[in-house]
């Protein structure tokens, strides 16, 4: 289990003195959750990631992972992809991840990545990283932190500068890897990419975390308070499929895919 209690963090300002970004949060995630993160553009969800995956020192509170440090046990795709590429192709950045795995065949196991990242092995693999796409490098990031085989990853922005074809091949993985018990946050503006996967939604506003509930919990109250848009899709497509509006746990149960046209 993942536990996060009364965590905090400031950067230094230019007058040296502290702003503070991420504000007592407390929450817990269970093996298998997959955990939506938003939030207004500067709300704190990048910072959060860092502090998860041990890339950033809270000033207080913790972060642990089965009651032991998140060090090692997590990794982290940035929303800008390059930041992390650094080999000088895109075979040697998927194989480099495998130093802290054992593969009986690293062949098969590099194959199998490439292609569940929509990545054809002979046309990518002696590309230099750096001179693909924002898409392309993106794909390459989650293919290296599959071969990390860590228990905790955390996803920025994923879907940002993916087609359908990308998008699609971003939720199988996640589905894949949430069978394997693996804890998933994917920190996106756009909910209806992976909203039908989440077992739980998180907000933050202004580095607080305004509300960490379950997706029933979202579906049924927080889109009917706050996101009208959002219900509205969902209560036009059940319209079109079976030519009336639905009441509340109607609608649940059919974004829960439990109802048939």
């Amino acid at each position: 289990m993942l536990k996060i209690k009364n965590l905090s963090f400031a950067y230094p300002s230019r007058r040296s003195e502290l702003v503070e970004v991420i504000s007592d949060i407390s929450f817990e995630a269970n093996e298998g959750s997959l955990v939506l993160l938003t939030g207004s553009s500067g709300s704190g969800k990048t910072t959060l990631l860092k502090l998860l995956c041990g890339l950033l020192k809270a000033q207080s509170g913790e972060v642990t992972l089965d009651d032991e440090s998140v060090e090692r046990r997590a990794t982290m795709v940035f929303q800008s992809p390059e930041e992390s590429l650094f080999n000088a192709t895109v075979r040697e950045e998927i194989i480099f991840a495998f130093k802290e795995s054992c593969y009986p065949d690293v062949e098969d196991r590099y194959r199998d990545i490439m292609s569940s990242c929509g990545l054809d092995h002979e046309k990518y693999s002696s590309r230099s990283p750096l001179s693909l796409s924002g898409g392309e490098q993106r794909r390459v990031g989650l293919a290296a932190m599959l071969g990390l085989s860590k228990k905790l990853l955390l996803l920025d922005e994923p879907a940002a500068g993916l087609d359908e074809p990308g998008i699609e091949n971003v939720r199988k993985i996640v589905v894949s890897e949430r069978a394997a018990g693996r804890i998933i946050f994917i920190a996106t503006h756009n909910l209806m990419d992976f909203l039908d996967l989440a077992t739980h939604v998180a907000t933050l506003d202004r580095g607080r975390l305004k509300y960490f509930v379950t997706i029933d919990g979202y579906i049924l109250e927080k889109v009917r308070a706050e996101d009208l848009e959002l219900k509205g899709k969902l209560m036009v497509d059940y319209y079109r499929n079976f030519g009336r509006f639905p009441g509340d746990e109607e609608l649940l149960s059919y974004w829960r895919g439990e109802m048939n046209c």
